[in-house]
């Protein structure tokens, strides 16, 4: 299957470090079950890029789990609106550097992780099951899990015998 993608910088980064650290292997043959073309921003301008920016306020982090958050929300419209302003105050600042001549690769390091990237992600069906039961986990962070939902639904769509079947059976890696 290959799916167009586009999801903020921090949330392609987990998913990712997720293709690369996963394989599947059966009967001693290893398949190669990811592929992964994302949008370089050495070659495109990211001046017209967009920004995420959670909305309804940030989450607490989780006293038990230093990688997670909760579902509680801070809901202080001060933070939400330096949040914004840092965002656009690093697109400015790209902007001016390559105004100036500044090369792409170079200017790109002041971008937010916040920023959307967009890329190709062909994955065999048995590596995109793994990949949603780990992702879906409550453990794993909500912005990941909300794409992980959408890919499931679409999945659903083509195969969803195959699908249904895969997710039944197959163990975690």
């Amino acid at each position: 299957l290959q799916y167009h993608c586009k999801v903020p910088e921090f949330v392609a980064r987990q998913w990712y470090k997720h293709v690369v650290g996963i394989s599947y292997s059966e009967g001693g043959c290893r398949d190669i079950d990811h592929a992964w073309n994302e949008i370089s921003l050495r070659y495109v301008d990211a001046g017209d890029f967009n920004f995420y920016t959670p909305q309804g306020g940030f989450r607490t982090q989780s006293p038990s789990n230093k990688q997670a958050s909760t579902d509680e929300l801070i809901q202080q419209p001060e933070l939400q609106q330096a949040y914004v302003n840092h965002a656009k105050a690093s697109f400015e600042l790209y902007n001016q550097l390559v105004a100036q001549g500044v090369a792409k690769e170079q200017a790109r390091g002041v971008l937010p992780l916040n920023i959307y990237t967009e890329f190709y992600w062909t994955v065999s069906l048995q590596a995109l099951v793994n990949f949603i039961k780990l992702r879906q986990h409550e453990g794993a962070q909500y912005e990941i899990r909300c794409y992980t939902d959408v890919l499931e639904k679409l999945t659903q769509l083509v195969v969803p015998v195959a699908y249904r079947y895969l997710l039944e059976t197959a163990s975690l890696s």
